[in-house]
C-alpha cells in the first residue's frame, strides 16, 4: 500500500493556517489567581502575588503544559504574571522572557502609589467605576489610567515581538485578562 500523497494548502488551510510552513502557534495565558487585598495602595493594588491557590493553578498548568514542546515563554514583569510564567518553563528548562508591555493595563496609574484608590477616589466613586465596568467592559471607565487604546496598541506590539524573534516555533505567553 502506497503513502497517499500530500496535497497543496486549499484556501481553508492557508487561510487557518494549517500545515503552513513559518506559522508561529501562540499559547495565550492569563496568570493564575492573584492575592488581593481591596485596601491595598495603588502599589500593591499594581503588582501582587499569586495567592497560595493560584501557585498551585500554576504548577498544575505547567505540569499540563509540560508534554507539549514549548520554544520559548515570554511573560509580563508583574508577579503574579512572572510566578505563573516560570511554572510553565521549569517543565521546559527555559527562562522566560520579561517583555515590560505585556503589564497589565495602567489602572490608577496617574494616582499616588502610596494611597489606596479608596483613600483618593472614595467609596461612592469606586462602587460606581465597578458597575459602570460590569456594564460597559471598557478600561476606560477606570479614572487616572491607562486608555483601552493605549493598551491595545502596547500589548499587540509586544505579542508581535514575541512572534518575530520565534517565526515557526510555538511560544507561550502569559500575561493578564
Amino acid at each position: 500500500m502506497t503513502e497517499p500523497q500530500s496535497r497543496p494548502p486549499r484556501v481553508f488551510d492557508m487561510a487557518f493556517l494549517t500545515g503552513v510552513e513559518g506559522v508561529t502557534e501562540v499559547l495565550l495565558i492569563r496568570h493564575a489567581q492573584q492575592a488581593h487585598r481591596p485596601e491595598s495602595t495603588v502599589a500593591e493594588f499594581t503588582d501582587p502575588p499569586l495567592s497560595e491557590h493560584g501557585r498551585r493553578q500554576a504548577a498544575a498548568l505547567g505540569a499540563a503544559l509540560s508534554t507539549l514542546r514549548l520554544d520559548a515563554v515570554f511573560t509580563s514583569p508583574l508577579r503574579r504574571a512572572l510566578e505563573t510564567a516560570e511554572a510553565v518553563a521549569r517543565h521546559h528548562r527555559l527562562e522566560p522572557q520579561i517583555i515590560d508591555d505585556l503589564r497589565e493595563v495602567g489602572i490608577y496609574r496617574d494616582l499616588p502609589p502610596d494611597k489606596s484608590p479608596l483613600e483618593v477616589l472614595g467609596r461612592d466613586l469606586l462602587r460606581a467605576v465597578d458597575q459602570r465596568m460590569l456594564n460597559e467592559r471598557s478600561w476606560d471607565v477606570f479614572p487616572y489610567s491607562e486608555s483601552s487604546f493605549e493598551f491595545r496598541k502596547r500589548c499587540i506590539n509586544a505579542i508581535e515581538l514575541a512572534i518575530a524573534r520565534n517565526v515557526g516555533e510555538r511560544i507561550a505567553v502569559v500575561c493578564h485578562g
